[in-house]
């Protein structure tokens, strides 16, 4: 493996670990990040639910209409990479392509083009899509500004944005698969420009829903409202993550203290956590093992100081494929087994 961390918990707890309280978006685990391509199933728009703690959003009935796979690369290898000098990273999902300046603390949108740049928008203010780290109850808020190209016509955009953290819960998604402790993210983005002259006002709503162990979100509910004119026009896009459903069968581990470690998230997708506890200074031996018993990887094998101890290792740089594998941990000659899912 090649990222892993070791870090010593001062009076860590299982319950602790797994207590249900809002996920932290952080920059590490749920950044948009090159090469990380987001695998999606398209659906019809639903209500998007109560905002506040402990709500259960139940969207098991979703319809789904199609496959959906946004793709994710180095904008210094797009052909417009001279439009959007400070962007660090091109989004592409249906031909239309955003292109963001990701740094440490936050994710910014320099600009956008459709399909041979009929529609290109840069924004000299930058658009903030999200800010690390960020909760529940967070908010982030802020003006942007920039110029709108139709064909020959441009314009000046300019425009107001607001990321809140507005509620944690349950979130129940087609396969009835369960995902227990969720955040939603709600982004409200309004503004204005001239199309030929006329007018154009548009309110853009977002609802994403974020959990621990994958980088991108779990359900996504967008609406769109332009005003022209007096009249008001409405369109809208939903979107949840298809994997997910594939592992509806499974379930997030029971802890119990009779268990020499516990491992989380179970699935886990980007980060695999591993706790346990010494009582003495002990070698400690950590390996992975594909579904038909071959060794795939080894997350320790060191000396380790006495202490509750919880290992953090970055799958998402590995090359395993989704499914079934074991972890097995050895302390001192004593070993035993669990099971892991790991999704991509």
């Amino acid at each position: 493996m090649k990222k892993i961390t070791i870090i010593a918990l001062l009076a860590a707890t299982s319950a602790f670990l797994f207590a249900q309280k809002p996920i932290v978006l952080e920059f590490e685990k749920h950044a948009i990040r090159n090469e990380s391509n987001n695998v999606m199933k398209l659906c019809k728009y639903a209500d998007p639910g109560a905002r506040g703690a402990n709500v259960t959003w139940d969207f098991s009935t979703l319809e789904t209409t199609s496959d959906f796979t946004g793709y994710v690369q180095s904008s210094y290898h797009s052909s417009n990479t001279q439009l959007f000098p400070q962007a660090n990273t091109e989004l592409n999902e249906f031909n239309n392509r955003f292109y963001f300046r990701i740094t440490e603390d936050r994710v910014e949108q320099y600009g956008y083009s459709s399909l041979n740049n009929q529609v290109v928008t840069t924004f000299d203010k930058p658009f903030v899509k999200m800010v690390y780290p960020f909760t529940m109850h967070d908010i982030y808020e802020g003006t942007f500004r920039g110029t709108y190209k139709y064909g020959n016509s441009t314009s000046d955009i300019s425009g107001n944005y607001e990321i809140l953290g507005d509620g944690y819960g349950k979130l129940i998604l087609p396969g009835n698969f369960t995902v227990d402790n969720t955040l939603r993210v709600k982004t409200t983005k309004s503004y204005s420009y001239e199309l030929s002259g006329v007018p154009q006002d548009v309110l853009i709503t977002t609802y994403r829903w974020y959990c621990d162990w994958h980088r991108y979100p779990l359900l996504v509910l967008t609406s769109i409202k332009t005003s022209v004119n007096q009249n008001t026009s409405y369109v809208y896009q939903a979107a949840y993550n298809n994997k997910a459903t594939k592992l509806a069968e499974k379930e997030n581990p029971v802890i119990s203290k009779d268990k020499m470690f516990d491992v989380f998230p179970n699935p886990a997708s980007e980060f695999l956590n591993i706790s346990f506890t010494l009582e003495e200074e002990s070698m400690v031996t950590i390996e992975l093992f594909d579904i038909k018993g071959r060794k795939t990887g080894t997350l320790s094998n060191e000396m380790m100081q006495p202490g509750s101890r919880k290992l953090q290792s970055d799958i998402s740089r590995e090359k395993y494929t989704d499914g079934t594998y074991y972890i097995k941990v050895s302390i001192n000659g004593n070993s035993e087994t669990q099971q892991v899912v790991l999704v991509k």
